[in-house]
């Protein structure tokens, strides 16, 4: 059993090492969340959806879908690196 001055310091020191990491690693953001809520970093939060054009004129319609599916790419391919370093990430400090 700890006393309330143990229990100050760890909480002192538990703020100052999330609030490093926050400032300092790589989506510092998402582990230092993670670490507040004592829950793990939730993937699936981050990938992106596909929008779908509602132009009535096709050739319009076409032209904004392509541009569309670009986007989601660029997207999908940052979604895979951001999920791929948090996993690699996750499993170092696992070691």
């Amino acid at each position: 059993m700890g006393s309330a001055r143990q229990a100050s310091d760890y909480e002192i020191t538990t703020e100052f090492v999330i609030n490093h990491i926050r400032k300092t690693y790589t989506d510092g953001e998402d582990n230092a969340t993670a670490l507040e809520t004592l829950q793990d970093i939730d993937v699936k939060e981050w990938k992106p959806r596909i929008e779908t054009s509602v132009e009535l004129d096709d050739q319009i319609r076409a032209t904004e879908q392509k541009q569309f599916d670009m986007e989601h790419k660029m997207e999908c391919d940052d979604f895979m690196k951001r999920k791929n370093l948090t996993k690699t990430k996750k499993q170092e400090h696992m070691v």
